[in-house]
């Protein structure tokens, strides 16, 4: 019996190449692209300057081989404005059927928000949105690109004012003088504040009036405001006559404030801040 190969062979040829083309298209459907979700937005650090945020993503590879995720790009975007855009090279392996954890850490200046996006000043909370451009390295698929978002609100903190309102004259002598600084502190957060103690010196045209700590505990309500007075003794026997002069004139007096307040919140995630203030300018003296 006659065979013909010239027949049988492309005929063969065919047959293998449909057989590992099934077999390819099978490899193929058994590839799965890992399973990506942002698991936790904590944030890390909190006060009146900065906020620190750790975005924790948690990969899921559902594939009986390991898959690789040599990195990945983000932004961050606050009440819909780009504020960060990033991109972490760090390889990770994630491991057949196995799940693997990356973290991203982010740093917001609150001066930088509010003066990037001017209506967060009368806001006590913004949204955000993180958006993350992963590509995985799969067998067969090759590049494969995955796009998760998160979306979430942060609590926006603001500075206390703090205000010398007036300098009050209640006694004066030819030897000495005694007097009264007054001061307001308004808290424009949606949280209590609380003062444990601060230290001060006032200086009145380059001579130090005062200095001393205050031991008084003071709360302040939220978007509320507290006043409290300071009393200054000046002796003009010690500090001299040009003293009792100033203050016998009607001219301003420019005064410089410094102050370290210990400052505690009725929030949790907040410790005690050290809050630095210098306040300067022209004052009145009262009579």
């Amino acid at each position: 019996m006659f065979i013909n190969w010239r027949l049988i062979i492309p005929f063969f040829l065919l047959v293998v190449f449909l057989l590992n083309s099934c077999a390819t298209l099978k490899e193929i459907a058994k590839v799965q692209k890992p399973r990506v979700k942002v698991d936790d937005v904590k944030i890390t650090g909190l006060d009146f300057n900065q906020i620190h945020l750790n975005v924790k993503l948690k990969i899921k590879n559902p594939n009986i081989f390991a898959v690789k995720l040599p990195g990945f790009g983000y932004e961050f975007l606050l009440e819909g404005n780009s504020l960060i855009k990033g991109e972490k090279d760090e390889i990770v392996d994630i491991v057949a059927q196995g799940q693997s954890f990356v973290d991203v850490p982010l740093t917001l200046t609150y001066k930088d928000l509010y003066n990037s996006i001017k209506i967060l000043k009368s806001k006590d909370s913004a949204s955000y949105k993180i958006v993350f451009d992963l590509y995985f390295e799969l067998p067969i698929l090759g590049k494969t690109p995955l796009k998760i978002e998160k979306e979430g609100a942060l609590p926006l903190l603001k500075l206390p004012e703090f205000k010398i309102t007036s300098l009050k004259l209640k006694k004066l002598s030819f030897t000495s003088a005694k007097l009264e600084l007054n001061i307001k502190m308004f808290n424009p957060n949606k949280f209590k504040l609380f003062i444990n103690n601060f230290n001060y010196n006032f200086n009145v045209n380059g001579l130090k009036w005062i200095e001393g700590i205050s031991q008084k505990e003071i709360s302040i309500n939220e978007n509320g405001d507290f006043s409290f007075k300071i009393p200054v003794s000046l002796n003009f026997l010690e500090m001299g006559r040009t003293i009792y002069n100033l203050i016998s004139s009607d001219k301003s007096l420019n005064y410089n404030f410094n102050s370290d307040l210990n400052l505690k919140t009725s929030l949790p995630m907040i410790k005690e801040i050290k809050l630095p203030v210098n306040k300067s300018g022209n004052l009145k003296l009262t009579k």
